[in-house]
């Protein structure tokens, strides 16, 4: 799947498109297909400077 990935913070260096694995729900959950999607100012804002509060998770195949 498409994913916009944020690798470390600094906008839009480091702010791509990338393949991702797709994602496989639990016995409870759902996938959902999205269709469209946006990334709002605040957001882009964060992203731009980082937030100690990240914690990193990188999914590679």
């Amino acid at each position: 799947m498409k994913a916009l990935v944020l690798e470390k913070p600094g906008i839009p260096d480091s702010l791509l498109m990338a393949e991702m694995p797709l994602p496989q729900p639990e016995v409870d959950e759902i996938r959902v297909k999205v269709h469209g999607v946006g990334l709002n100012p605040v957001d882009y804002k964060v992203a731009a400077s980082g937030s100690s509060r990240w914690s990193i998770n990188l999914i590679r195949e």
